[in-house]
Formats: structure tokens, sequence, C-alpha cells
């Protein structure tokens, strides 16, 4: 062929191929249609469309149908089968239910066809009707009546309910009557009221604060079922007033859009609402003690310290006094914060939303990236933290360029009216896509989860004490199916669902991506074959059922598998499904009900929660015990002039100082309840039980506690405790400073008669605390060093004379933290949120927030008060939410979230307490004070400890304080002293050491090797069936070895330098294999594969064989019969010899081939014998 033609054919070639994918997609089939409303032609916006294969081969394909209800698909193939499915949108305020399509193929023959379901006329290619896809109006019914406390009926608010496993929001509101009515399908809804503010919130005069009524349909076959739920809401009559101003004093420019006031409460019964055009506000909020916030979302302007109050009827005329708070001055931001957002080949990208928060305090700000990614934030003087919203396009529904922010928060000090600049932000780009389903046993997808939340990780770390990467990365589930954007690489894949669902998640699934490809994940799900039922039960097994009570049972098994059931009001009964394994129970019981005989009942911890489901043993019962509420526990508080106290806590508990380490969770109670205008308290208690009493105000009271006073109540009876607060006799002042250098730590004192101070130092280092004489004061320090770091003084315990009392404090007690994150997300997805410690948050669809978005911060940190009976036992956790326009959310969840936090049983030992001892609760600001969590359950397999919640705050683990056994004195100090109880971790940060476990294990680690406080963790794996690598057999049991992080128990999974592992052995473990032929094998895929090691050296004389190896994993001693210079060291896969025979046959061949001369595999390592020698020499 000529060049002339070959060019000619060449120009063809290329032509073709480039107009190829132009001519495809032109004659590419097209699927369009139209969802409506029941009657069959109000358009149905927002519903959720999937395209499918039906062997669901290839991504599944997903859209919402627009506000005339069309919707469309381009670009199909032909030859292949699709199926629809649908999903109604999340606000369904008619409940309406999405029809099932999946018996219906469509099939395109031809490229230029177009299957029509919107109702236009004719039918399609294949003989289809070309009808809309209507929606049917669900037949269960769920109808009640809305009163105030005092019996006024409230119409126009609205009454909510989602579904507590799947999709939907259904909303009414109540008529003139308040009477209601909704429709509902199948499955648990969550029920509750609130308010229709309409831009008048001072026109709300009531506040509901309990959790939502949980209703459960069995199916929505015609006619359905119907139940009744009444609402009583609590009178709101405090009015809380005041304007918000301008820094300089003057008016705002459209407040109106711009500011928004809370008044809140953990106790609920607070308001919200924007401000008027003027930025004044008026808001109701029962009697009762509250925080005032101010949210502004103008750039320039930030917003104030919050206001702590209490409304009350001072002079019981039946009138609240209320709160004036007068104007408010708006703060100034003068500093700033700059730098850009680059993606990982440097490019900027642009229009990313960029957000700082304060590490400690309020405040927060953001701003987009311009052209360039540069991005400037107007702050505050302060340290804040800086991270760059979460991509959307990991839901896989975004056509543009995807972005993974892998990076931690960056932490920027700014002084006032400065600039930091250079704070850049790396992106990820997202290149590849996750297609995922999750699957039964058999294979089948699950279309039936509706809702659900997949999660990647790399198996990367953040550099911080835990295998977890900082972030993961994830999407919603839906209907069974995920999809997901990530940058190409190998991934875990894992799952987390709604309680109740019927499936539990098991492992992670790994898969591999590349680049401008899809990558498919199928996640096998198992089914809840198992039963958790029993009763409500009155003081013991046999003991009487409770009925007329509302309550709920809830139940975790790990971190992302839960299960709930609500007790049926009739027979006291409840029945949850659950998962094969092991379960830890938890309950709450509502203690405003009563049942037939008009008694109210205890929430408290449940002793011995644990629950083992099993093959063989499916079915297992688990009565819920409580005591009955007998008893009456009254009195008054009083302020130091002897006044009524209105708003102070009252906190009832069976536990004291010196009971740590020996209190019974059985009888555990610990409750408490705000005190009315006039300083009186009342509390229902069971009887022939110590309490002991004490009270709590906000410290901007600065009054000291009175002495906790215990009581002992009998069957019937009322006992009276009343006390009173004093002003402080006596002054605890000194400087905190760490190895000579002052720090402006937290110092937090608790005294061993319930009294509590706490204040922060001055930039010199010094602080002065307001205590009490007569009592033990036990203080310390704590000083968060940087975002994963933070250092404590011991604690020191002194009695104080009346006047100052001079003590300093020396910080000298390291920890770690995890890496702080901040997370946006779709409102009405699942959302589960994991740290680098395994501390996991998971919120259901729709609890923040029924639209919209919402950006929840979790910050860890060390300073945290200390109380009494609730000392934290580490770090906790500061966690925070935000809607749409930025302003937090402090109302009370639509729904439950759980927190499941971990500890180490090696600083509970440290400590003095056991896990028996452990509680969680959260810091409540407004009256100064931890709060026990109603929901708790302990895991003690797996060391966590788990709250559900309807709230954020400052969360930790915690124990009563322990009393000291001698007093110190009150002089000066340079050190934490006297009755301290300092922890030491057996290895200090980078310091190097010797570490041994029994007389087994010995570690040699250089210092510089571990940059946290550690300790060496080891679980045995017994010899059975040895292992067979290569030529060479398992002689030792297996040791699974990790450096631990000492004060979160975390796995460090990158130490800095190798150390020396050394294990012992015994002849009779070697059988015939030659002692001279020992080695160490290390495994890093939890014995998948395994690698002999080549530093490895014998000690004959110590029946010791050690190496040189970066500690992680797998360690076992191993020999064979073979000649060391044709050691294979490589990773190998390794094989179970389970035949004894087979294992002496395999054995003889490989001595026959040892004596064969030996083929070199590679260079043999350098002898380090000499060196090593002498250690062990030493050590020995």
């Amino acid at each position: 062929m000529s060049k002339k033609k070959l060019s000619f054919v060449l120009v063809l070639f290329f032509l073709y191929l480039f107009s190829f994918p132009f001519f495809s997609q032109a004659l590419a089939a097209t699927l369009q249609g139209k969802t409506v409303k029941s009657d069959g032609s109000t358009a149905l916006s927002s519903a959720e469309i999937m395209l499918r294969t039906n062997n669901w081969s290839g991504s599944n394909l997903w859209t919402t149908s627009t506000s005339d209800g069309t919707f469309s698909f381009t670009n199909l193939s032909t030859g292949t089968a699709y199926i629809l499915e649908l999903r109604a949108p999340w606000q369904n305020p008619d409940g309406l239910i999405a029809p099932d399509l999946s018996s219906t193929s469509i099939t395109f023959t031809d490229s230029g066809q177009t299957y029509y379901r919107d109702g236009t006329v004719g039918t399609n290619f294949d003989s289809s009707s070309r009808a809309v896809i209507a929606f049917t109006i669900p037949n269960n019914t769920v109808t009640g009546i809305l009163t105030k406390s005092n019996s006024a009926v409230i119409s126009g608010a609205y009454i909510n309910a989602y579904k507590e496993m799947g999709m939907g929001w259904v909303q009414t509101t109540t008529n003139a009557s308040g009477e209601y009515t909704l429709k509902v399908g199948s499955g648990a809804w969550m029920v509750s009221p609130s308010a229709n503010y309409g831009g008048s919130p001072e026109s709300v005069d009531w506040t509901y604060n309990k959790m939502p009524t949980r209703v459960k349909f069995a199916n929505n076959d015609s006619p359905g079922t119907s139940t009744t739920v009444n609402f009583t809401a609590q009178l709101a009559n405090c009015a809380v007033t005041g304007t918000v101003l301008a820094p300089d004093g003057s008016a705002l420019t459209d407040p109106q859009s711009n500011v928004n006031v809370s008044v809140w409460s953990y106790q609920g019964g607070g308001n919200s609402g924007n401000v008027n055009s003027s930025g004044a506000f008026n808001l109701k909020v029962p009697e009762g003690s509250y925080n005032l916030g101010i949210s502004s979302w103008q750039s320039n302007y930030g917003s104030p310290a919050e206001i702590k109050f209490t409304v009350k009827d001072a002079d019981s005329d039946g009138n609240c006094d209320g709160y004036a708070a007068g104007n408010i001055r708006l703060v100034t931001k003068n500093s700033t914060i700059g730098g850009r957002v680059i993606d990982s080949n440097g490019a900027g990208v642009a229009n990313k939303t960029v957000n700082t928060w304060k590490q400690n305090g309020g405040g927060w700000g953001y701003d987009s990236t311009d052209a360039d990614g540069n991005y400037s934030i107007l702050v505050s003087a302060g340290t804040w933290m800086i991270s760059v919203s979460q991509d959307p396009g990991m839901s896989g529904n975004y056509s543009g360029t995807t972005y993974i922010n892998d990076q931690a928060p960056l932490q920027v000090t700014v002084a006032d009216g400065a600039t930091s600049s250079g704070n850049n932000v790396t992106l990820q780009i997202a290149n590849a896509t996750i297609s995922g389903r999750l699957v039964d046993t058999n294979g089948t997808t699950l279309t039936s989860l509706e809702m659900g939340y997949a999660f990647v990780e790399t198996s990367g770390s953040s550099g911080g004490p835990g295998p977890m990467m900082y972030s993961s990365m994830g999407a919603p589930v839906k209907n069974g199916v995920f999809t997901l954007k990530v940058p190409a690489g190998t991934f875990d894949v894992g799952v987390s669902l709604p309680s109740g669902v019927g499936y539990c998640t098991g492992s992670s699934s790994s898969v591999t991506t590349t680049a401008d490809a899809t990558s498919s994940a199928t996640i096998t799900m198992t089914q809840a074959t198992g039963t958790i039922s029993g009763y409500l039960k009155k003081d013991s097994d046999s003991g009487s059922t409770i009925t007329g009570v509302r309550a709920e049972v809830f139940a975790n098994s790990g971190t992302t598998n839960f299960a709930m059931a609500t007790v049926n009001t009739s027979d006291g009964s409840y029945s949850m499904q659950v998962c094969p394994g092991d379960w830890y129970i938890g309950y709450w019981i509502d203690p405003s009900l009563t049942d037939g005989e008009s008694n109210t009942y205890l929430r408290q911890p449940p002793s011995n929660n644990k629950v083992s489901i099993a093959t063989g043993a499916l079915t297992q019962t688990k009565n819920i015990i409580v005591k009955k509420n007998d008893a009456t526990i009254s009195g008054t508080i009083k302020d130091p002039d002897g006044s009524g106290l209105a708003g102070a806590w009252v906190s009832i508990d069976t536990r004291s100082n010196d009971t740590a380490g020996s209190f019974s969770r059985e009888s555990m109670f610990n409750q408490g309840t705000m005190t009315d205008s006039n300083g009186v308290y009342s509390v229902k208690v069971p009887s022939g039980t110590t309490y002991y009493v004490q009270t709590f105000v906000p410290p901007s009271f600065s009054y000291i506690n009175p002495r906790s006073v215990s009581v002992t109540p009998i069957n019937g009876g009322t006992s009276t405790v009343n006390l009173q607060f004093t002003n402080a006799d006596a002054t605890v002042t000194g400087t905190v400073s760490q190895g000579g250098t002052v720090k402006p730590a937290f110092v937090s004192a608790w005294s061993e008669a319930g009294g509590y101070s706490g204040t922060t130092a001055n930039s010199g280092g010094n602080y002065t605390l307001s205590v009490s004489t007569g009592t033990n004061w036990h203080i310390k320090a704590m000083y968060d060093i940087s975002k994963t770091s933070f250092i404590r003084s011991s604690e020191t315990v002194i009695s104080p004379s009346s006047g100052t009392n001079s003590l300093n404090l020396s910080l000298s007690n390291t920890g770690t933290m995890p890496d702080s994150t901040t997370v946006t997300y779709t409102a009405s997805n699942q959302k589960t949120i994991t740290l680098s410690d395994g501390t996991t948050i998971n919120i259901p669809a729709g609890a923040l927030a029924s639209s919209g978005t919402v950006t929840v911060t979790i910050t860890a940190k060390a300073q945290l008060p200390s109380q009494s009976l609730a000392a934290p036992i580490n770090i906790g956790y500061d966690i925070t939410a935000l809607d749409s326009n930025g302003s937090e959310i402090t109302s009370n969840f639509n729904s439950n979230v759980t927190i499941v936090m971990p500890y180490s049983e090696a600083t509970l030992t440290s400590l003095g307490i056991t896990e028996n001892d452990l509680l969680a609760g959260y810091w409540d600001t407004t009256t100064n004070t931890w709060k026990t969590a109603d929901n708790t359950s302990i895991d003690k397999d797996n060391n966590t400890i788990t709250i559900t919640i309807n709230h954020f705050t400052d969360f930790a683990p915690f124990s009563a304080g322990k009393k000291s056994t001698a007093s110190s004195s009150s002089s000066s100090s340079s050190s934490s002293s006297g009755a301290s109880q300092a922890r030491t971790a057996p290895l200090l940060a980078n310091n190097g050491g010797v570490l041994k476990i029994g007389d087994e294990i010995i570690m040699i680690v250089e210092s510089g090797t571990l940059a946290w406080d550690s300790y060496l963790g080891k679980s045995v794996y017994p010899k059975k069936n040895p292992y067979h690598i290569g030529s060479y057999w398992q002689v030792s049991d297996v040791y699974d070895l990790w450096f631990r992080s000492f004060f979160n128990d975390a796995k460090i999974v990158n130490p800095l330098k190798p150390s020396i592992v050394a294990i012992k052995y015994n002849l009779s473990q070697l059988g015939k294999l030659p002692e001279k032929s020992l080695k160490i094998a290390q495994s890093v895929d939890n014995g998948k594969t395994w690698k002999i090691l080549p530093t490895s050296i014998l000690d004959k004389k110590n029946r010791t064989v050690a190496a040189l190896s970066t500690i992680k994993g797998y360690y076992m001693i191993v020999a064979g019969f073979t000649n060391g210079s044709s050691i294979a060291y490589k990773t190998q896969k390794a094989e179970i010899v389970r035949d004894n025979k087979q294992q002496v046959k395999i054995q003889k061949q490989e001595e026959k081939i040892a004596v064969l001369p030996p083929k070199p595999i590679q260079e043999k390592p350098k002898k380090t014998g000499g060196l090593l020698q002498k250690i062990f020499d030493f050590i020995f």
C-alpha cells in the first residue's frame, strides 16, 4: 500500500475512533418517567429513582424527580435488562409509599429507543404501559392530641414521625382541638411534637423535651392498624428578652437574616429563633437554668460568650419574672487565617468550603476558595482548627471532579489583629469508583435495607496511636446498594446499619481500585436469626411484671451493630432480633410515667449485661430488673444568705467517694432534679438504700457546694435533706509549669465533701481556686499541648486552711489524643464517624435535622473537670453540630445518637478501679456538673462503653473519685505530691527500655521508638496444628504483639524504630527439629503469610531466640531441616498441617533434602550476634 493510501486509511481510522463516542451517545437508549402522588396526577418531586441491571452487573444509576415529577436516564445499553427501584422523598408529609417495580424489566433492542413512564399516550416498544409512576397512601394511622401541662390544647403545632430503620419523614399539623392524624407504612416510627414558630417564636409558650414515642407496625396490609399517642407539653411562661447589636453598639444591618438566638438546657425546655429587624428577641421557656447563645452569620462579626441565667417566679405570684439580657454586642473579628486548598498534583481547587472552629470555646468561621484555591477567614484571637468540608461526590451523585480530604485538621494560633497565612490543605483526587452491594449469604442483594452508611478506610495511619486513619470516607446505603468515589488504591469497605433492620455487619471487604474505572464490592450481611426477649420485672427475675410504663431496651455488639425494642405496655414484654455474637444490654424507662398502681421506677445500669447468642442457643431470655420508687427525698436548697435558690441541680446517688472499686451496680441510683423558684426539690427513690445528696450551681454564682448528706428513706416515707451553699473561706493559688516553663493549664479541684472548683491559669501560669476548709481537696492541672497530645500533673490532696494556700503544680504525665475531625453530610442520611482511637458516633438519618446539611465536629480534649462522683479516667470528646445556616444545634435531637468510647484496662488499674466502677456521661455547663447518661452499656470484652443521647456537649467515661488515705500539707509545693495518684507508663514517650511479659517475651526498645507513653500488649494463640512455612515448622505459640498507648489502649501501628524481640523456648517443643535451625517468623496479616526474620539469633544457653523487628503483628519461633545458607528470607504463604502422619511424612522428606548441597537463594544477612549476644548476656 502506498504512503498516500496508508495516510488516507489512517485518517479515516482516527476519524472513526474519535467520532465513535459521539455517535454512540447520540444513538444511546433513553428511559424517562414521572412520579406522581396517589391521585395519579399531582407531581411528586424529590423522589429517588435507581436504575440497575436485573443481575446487578455494572454500576447503579441514581437520580431524583424534578419539581414536575419527571426524571430520565440516558446513554443506556441495548440487550441489557434494566429494573427501576424507587424511594419516597425523605420529607414526605403524606407518608407516600413507593411502588414495587422489581418484577418489570426493561430491555432496549435498538439504541435509538426511549422507554416512557411519564403518562404519554400509547405503549412502549415492548407493549408495556406508559402510565405515570404513582406512589400510594399508607394504611396505618397514628392519632392523638397535644396539650399543655395545664390541659390547654395546642393547635397549629407540628407532629413529626421518622422511620427508625429506613427512609421517611412524615409530618402533620394539629387542628384547633389539638388533634392530629399521621399516615405511615410498616416498620418502627418515632413520633414527637415540635413548635411551628411561623416567624413568631415569642408566641410559642410551650416546649416538649421528652424522647420521641416509638410505634411499630408489622405491615401495611389493608385496612391498616391504628394506634393512639397523646403528648403533654411543658408550659413555658418565662420570657427571655434582649437586643443584639454590632460591636460598637450600633444597630445591625439585616439582623433578622444573620443572627440567631438560642436558649437551651440539657434538661430540655429551650427555645430559639432569629432576631427581628431591630435585633430584638423574645423567647419563652419554662422555669429553670439556661444558656443563652448567639450565632452570627456575618463574616466580620463573631459570637459573644454564652450567658448563663436562671428564670423563676421569685415572688410566687404565679407569673415567671423572666430574664432581660439587655443589649448584647457581637464580637469583632480582626484576625485573619488564610491559606490555599490544592489537589495532590499541586493545582488550586476552587469552590471548596473551608471551615474553622475554636479548639476550646465557641467560635466558627468559613470561606469558599477562589479560582486559585485561596481562602481567607476573619476570626478572633485564639487557637483554631482548619478543615475542608467533605466533597459531595462521596455519595457517587456528582458529575464534576471529586476530592477526598484525608488530612487531619490544621491547628493555627493567631494573635489579636494578626494574620496567619500559608495554612494549606491538600485534597486527594477521587478518580476511581466503588460500586457496592449488601447481600445475604446466598448472594442476593438486600434491597429491603433502605438506609445505612458505607465507609472506606485506607491501610495507612494518621500518625496517631491507632490502627485507623484519621478520617474515614463514606456514603449512604440506599436499598442495599452504594456508590463511592475514591482515590485509586486499596481500601477496606465496611457498613453500619440502623438498629432493627434484621441484619448485622460483618468483616469489611478489601477492594482495589484503579483510576477512571469502577470496582465492585460485595459485603455479606449476617441475618439476625437470634432473639433476646424478656419482661420488665420488679426487684428480681421472680418479681411481678410491670405494665403501663414506657420503656425501651437497646443492645450493641461492637461499634456498628445495634438493636432496640419497645416494651409492650400491656404485658411488660419485649423482644428484639439479633445476630449471633455477644450483645450488651441497656434500657431506658420514662420516670414521669406510672403503672396501674401509680408507681414510678428507677433507671439504673443493668448488672451482668452481656447476652451471648450462638448456634444452638439462638434464643435467650434477659429480664430487665427495675426497682419501684416507693420513697421520697425532698428539701430546700438555699444560697449563702439563707434564701431559696432556684435552678440548682440536686444530685442523688448511691455512691460516695469511698465506694470506688466496691459499689454495687445492682443497687446503683444516679438521678437528679432542678429546684423550683423557691429552691424546693423532690425526687422519688427506692426505699431501704443509703443515698448521698449533693447540689450544684453554675460557676457564675461563685458558691462552694455544701457537703453531701447521706440519708436512708423507708418505704412510703419522705426524708428531708436541706442544703445550703457557702461562700469560699479559702483559696489555693500557685503556678503551673512544665520543666520550668509556665503553662496556661486548666486546674480542677474536687473535695471529699462534694465540692468542686475549676479555673484556667493565665498566660503566666498563675491560677487561683476558691475552696472551703474542713475537707480534703484533690487538685490537678491539665494542658492540651497540641491537637493530639496533652500533659497532666499528678493529683495532689490538700486540706486547706482559712485564707490563702499555696500549691505549685508540675506537668509531667504525657498522653495522646486522636485527631479532631469535622464532617458535613446530608441530614436525611445516616452517618457514622470514627476517630483514630476507635471512638465512634452513629447518627441515624434525620436525627439532627429533617432537611439540609449538618456539620459535626469532634475534638478530643484532656482539659476536663473532675468531681467527687465523676472523675474522667482519661480524655473526653467535645462534640458539636451545626445546621445548614451555621447555627449550633442545641435543642434535643429528633432521635438518639450512639457514642462508643474506648477505655484501657491498664488505665483502670493505674487508677485503682475496675470495669464495674465505670460510667459515662456529659458535662452540663448549665449546672456545672457531670451527669451520667441514662442509657449506658459496657462491653468488657472489647473495652468500650456505649451511651445513647439526644444532644451534644463534652462526653467522657468516668468513675467516682477515691478518697485519700492521708492528707498533704497546704503549704507551697513545686510538684504534685502527697496522696497523689500518679500514673506511670511502663515505657515513657521517646524513652528506651526493656519490657517483659512473664518469662516468655522480652522486648528491648531503643529511645525515640515510641512517641507516646506505651506498654507492650500481647495476645497468645496456643500451638495446636502447626504452621508450615517453606521448610520451617511452628515451634512455639503464636504471640500477637503490639505497642499500645498507655492512655487509650490503641495500637501503635508504626513505631519509629525497630526493636529487639526475644522469645523463650524449651527443647520439648522441638520434637525432631534441629535446635540450631531456630528462627523467629513474623506475620502482619493475621497468619496468612509469614516471613522468616533474617536478623534472628539463637542463644542456646538461655533457650532464647531474638530478632530485630518493627513490632507489629504475629510472632512465633520456627525450626526446620534446612541449611542456613538456603533460607528464603521472604514473605511466604503458610499452610496449617492438621494430620500428624502427614506432618511426620513431610518432615522426613525435608530432612533428606537438607543433606544435599544447598543452593543459595539470596545473600545471607550479616551476622550481628556479637552485639546482640552481649545484650542477652546482660539481660539474662
